[in-house]
């Protein structure tokens, strides 16, 4: 039974039988170089790759990662150091840094003189790198190499060129380069740092599990130094990448909780949360809710905190901001217009006078419609068959009169506002 399990084991993983590992050597050794074409393509796969970020294009990405070389000399760290091949490591190691600096030059430049200069989600999904990212460069590695050492063809290379991505991570850093942000820089490059780091580990553990060929004796010296080599970079490396997978779970068990014991507790008492939003970076770190409905209070809001702080997420500041739309409404004005809106809110507004609120009326109307100046507020008097009063609001306005529709939407909006069945909304 244990021979028959063992027989069944190796006809599943074999590795041996279909191993070249003189074609696997000559290959890795001469795509290494970073010269003439090689050069050429490296170029136009960080140019690529720097639009792509730019645009926030996904497949322009994955197209400058499937015709990036950076991969060979990554490789030929990792063989160098399992052969014992000095030619190979030296040379692999200087091409590295050749191709390294070229693309963060060539993406430098370009997000130097592109009009575009935000960070794009592209970019930003690149600047902190966790373990996960270790664990994708290390089997990505691993299947480089065991692909690459077959004896007959194999279609695992795209796959692993586009898991791995080796320039992206490099160009975004060349933005970080280009506006002065060490921040995005520093995470982009240790994400790149990360990939050739276990990169090169995969190709230097299989190289060993397939016994590729030694060049030369290998004393008990030499194979400390290089085994020292070894655990050195994998301990600098590791270090910072646990580090920011722990931040990546506080950050997803904060959010978590924040919306149960918050966001979700809103919706309960039956308003409608329009947005949140979380702001670490502001001191003290704060939650921004955006609702609709009756208006929260202050026991309402030491409940809150007070849920917070029993979950052990004492420094947040929850602010409320509440605004009279319904979600439909916001989700038929422009989005520019929305995040005006939204910033000109007051936080925790409470029962107001008259006058406050009418101010702050007018800034709600102007977050919408800058050209707006001034607003009135009056009563008119019908008379007749059945006397009425009826509120009326004019707008002053620069330039030309508010077109009909935006009339229409503006005057559903301060009925809710106001709280009033009928309301007269006139241009002066």
């Amino acid at each position: 039974m244990k021979n028959f399990i063992q027989t069944q084991f190796h006809s599943l993983f074999h590795l041996f039988d279909t191993t070249d590992a003189p074609k696997t050597i000559r290959e890795i050794s001469g795509g290494i170089s970073m010269r003439g074409y090689n050069l050429w393509i490296l170029i136009c796969s960080a140019m690529l790759a720097s639009i792509g970020l730019d645009t926030n294009s996904t497949a322009v990405i994955i197209g400058a990662m499937l015709i990036s070389p950076l991969m060979s000399p990554i490789l030929g760290v990792g063989l160098g150091l399992a052969i014992n091949d000095q030619d190979i490591l030296l040379r692999s190691l200087r091409n590295l840094t050749i191709a390294t600096v070229a693309s963060l030059a060539t993406s430098t430049v370009y997000f130097w003189v592109s009009p575009l200069s935000e960070p794009t989600a592209e970019e930003l999904a690149r600047t902190q790198p966790n373990l996960l990212d270790v664990m994708v460069a290390l089997f990505g590695g691993v299947a480089g190499i065991v692909a690459g050492s077959r004896s007959e063809k194999t279609n695992a290379i795209p796959g692993v060129a586009i898991a791995t991505a080796l320039m992206p991570p490099v160009c975004t850093a060349g933005f970080g380069l280009a506006h002065g942000d060490w921040r995005i820089f520093g995470g982009a490059f240790y994400l790149f740092a990360i990939n050739a780091v276990f990169i090169s580990l995969a190709t230097f553990a299989v190289a060993k599990y397939l016994r590729f060929p030694l060049k030369e004796y290998v004393n008990d010296t030499v194979r400390k130094r290089v085994r020292n080599f070894i655990y050195g970079a994998l301990v600098v490396t590791l270090i910072p990448s646990i580090y920011f997978l722990y931040t990546v779970y506080k950050n997803n068990r904060e959010k978590k909780i924040i919306e149960t014991q918050v966001v979700n507790e809103i919706t309960k008492r039956g308003n409608e949360v329009l947005k949140w939003e979380i702001h670490r970076e502001l001191a003290p770190r704060q939650v921004k809710i955006y609702y609709s409905g009756e208006q929260l209070e202050e026991p309402q809001m030491e409940e809150f905190n007070k849920s917070l702080r029993l979950n052990n997420i004492p420094d947040y500041e929850i602010r409320l901001f509440r605004m009279n739309l319904s979600r439909e409404e916001i989700s038929e004005m422009s989005n520019e217009a929305v995040q005006n809106l939204l910033k000109t809110l007051n936080v925790n507004q409470r029962p107001d006078s008259t006058n406050r609120t009418q101010t702050n009326i007018l800034k709600e109307i102007q977050a919408l419609y800058p050209q707006v100046k001034q607003i009135g507020f009056g009563e008119v008097v019908f008379i007749g068959p059945k006397t009425d009063t009826i509120s009326q609001v004019l707008l002053e306005v620069e330039k030309r009169p508010l077109p009909t529709a935006d009339l229409n939407r503006l005057n559903n909006y301060l009925k809710i506002r106001l709280k009033k069945d009928t309301l007269l909304l006139r241009n002066l």
